[in-house]
Order: C-alpha cells, then sequence, then structure tokens
C-alpha cells in the first residue's frame, strides 16, 4: 500500500514575515505617508498621531500572527502565497493606485467617467491572486522578495523625504503673519476697527446659547453682530473663508491653489488694502 505523503510545513518565516509586513503596511508606511504628504493639513505633530496607532497595532499583530501560525501547521502553501499575493495588491493599490476623484466635499463622485480605472485595479488584482492561487510553489519566492523590495524602499522614501509643505502662494504670502506684527494687530486702530470673527467648527447653535445664558460672555463682545445663519459654502475652512471674502465659491475639479490665485482679487479685503486699509487674516495656530 503507497504510503501517503504528508504536505510540507512551511517555515516559521512565512507568518513572521507576513505579520511584520502587513502591520508595516497599516500601522507605519501608509499612516504616515499620509501624515508627512499632508503635514500642513495637521495640528498636531506626526508622532503624537502616531502614538495612538500603537496598542491597535499590537492587538493586531497578535492576531494577525496566531491565524498566520494556524496556517502554518495546516500546510498550506498556496494560503500563504495567496495571502502574500493580497499583501501586493494592497500595496499597489494604497501607493500607485491613487486616483484623482477630486475634492471630497460630500458631493456623490462620477463613477461613469472613472470606470477605466476599476477596470484596471480589477484586472491587476485577478491576474494576482490568479498567478498566486494556481502557481503558488513558484510565485510565493518572488512575491516575498519583491514586497520586501518595495517596503524597503517605501519605508526609506517616508522616513527620509520629510513633510510636503502646504504650496505658497501669493496670497498667503502677503497675508503672513510675523511675530514683530502680533504685538501691533492686538493693538488695533485708534480710530475704527472692522472685525470678522469665524466660528469654524464651533457650532452655532451652541455658541448662541452661550451668548443667551452667559451675560459674562456677552460682555466680551461689545458692538459685536452675531449672525444666526451664517453659512459657509464648502466643509473646508480655508476654502469657506475664500468664498466668503470673494463670494466665488470653489467647484472641483479644479486645483484649490488655482482658485485662490484666480480669485484673490475680488475679495473685499483687497478692495480695502488698495484703498490703504491695513488687513491682516489672524490664524489661532499661528500666534
Amino acid at each position: 500500500m503507497k504510503e501517503e505523503k504528508k504536505p510540507e510545513t512551511p517555515s516559521w518565516t512565512m507568518p513572521i514575515a507576513g505579520t511584520v509586513l502587513l502591520v508595516l503596511h497599516f500601522f507605519v508606511l501608509a499612516p504616515l505617508h499620509v501624515l508627512r504628504s499632508n503635514a500642513w493639513e495637521f495640528t498636531a505633530p506626526s508622532s503624537e498621531i502616531m502614538g495612538y496607532l500603537v496598542i491597535p497595532a499590537l492587538l493586531f499583530t497578535v492576531a494577525c500572527f496566531i491565524l498566520l501560525s494556524a496556517l502554518r501547521r495546516s500546510g498550506h502553501i498556496r494560503g500563504f502565497s495567496v495571502f502574500y499575493g493580497i499583501l501586493l495588491f494592497l500595496y499597489l493599490q494604497f501607493f500607485f493606485f491613487v486616483w484623482n476623484y477630486g475634492v471630497f466635499d460630500g458631493s456623490p463622485l462620477d463613477w461613469k467617467s472613472n470606470h477605466v480605472r476599476g477596470v484596471i485595479e480589477l484586472v491587476v488584482f485577478t491576474g494576482i491572486a490568479g498567478v498566486s492561487f494556481f502557481f503558488a510553489k513558484h510565485f510565493l519566492p518572488y512575491a516575498l522578495l519583491v514586497i520586501g523590495v518595495l517596503f524597503a524602499g517605501q519605508g526609506a522614501i517616508t522616513f527620509f523625504h520629510g513633510s510636503t509643505p502646504e504650496p505658497p502662494s501669493k496670497a498667503a504670502a502677503e497675508e503672513s503673519i510675523t511675530e514683530e506684527e502680533i504685538a501691533e494687530i492686538y493693538a488695533f486702530s485708534g480710530k475704527k476697527n472692522v472685525i470678522l470673527v469665524m466660528l469654524d467648527e464651533f457650532q452655532n447653535d451652541v455658541f448662541e446659547h452661550m451668548l443667551e445664558n452667559s451675560p459674562e460672555m456677552k460682555a466680551w463682545f461689545p458692538g459685536f453682530t452675531f449672525f444666526r445663519n451664517a453659512t459657509s459654502a464648502f466643509p473646508h475652512t480655508m476654502l469657506s473663508i475664500h468664498s466668503m471674502l470673494t463670494g466665488k465659491p470653489y467647484h472641483p475639479p479644479e486645483a484649490v491653489p488655482s482658485y485662490r490665485e484666480r480669485t484673490r482679487q475680488e475679495a473685499f479685503t483687497f478692495a480695502l488694502k488698495k484703498q490703504g486699509v491695513p488687513v491682516t487674516y489672524l490664524d489661532p495656530h499661528n500666534v
């Protein structure tokens, strides 16, 4: 009677490398890529934001290693091959298939005009999944090598390339404030001042309730008018400010710097500056 051959047990390299690479992708490389590419959008440093991911990353590491170790004990080379194929696609999908769908302003995406992008991703995913499943023994060694090189290269770019600052513009340069100007800003004019205060993320009705129930707080704003029904044209602070000053709302897919540069001379603050009136934009984060 012919003895049945037992499936070969994969080495411990498979679950260890798989766990490390998956955790690196979801909790290190991908978040750091987003944070450093948009550093000017975040008020907190990257190290502080990344700190919130430590505990989830540890829990995910333990769970992933247990599952992959069970897969190793069962001797499923094909299972590991499919796992690394999916990991390869996740990397490509995040760092390469980053399509420009415009600004996410809450309006529905125009999927019909972007269907080709979905087809490209589907073809790539189907190809990787098919090769990893039907040619597991040949695919797995190359997949490990390719993923290792890609992750090492991405890690070097992420850690050593640094942050991407906000694109400079003439409007931003004109509105920038130096430390020497702060005292002058707070001194105001001895004749007449026009001060526009935006509540930003402060809910309107909550602020109104505070004013109505706190005479002390109301006394802080003598001469001010509270516009209860004021509504911005865009769910983004800087774009809302610009649309209020110019009366020209932003419409994607125009680039934001292009919109600001195109409409800045239509702002009423620009007209005031031409008449010799000092105008300053005061950002509390920069004071």
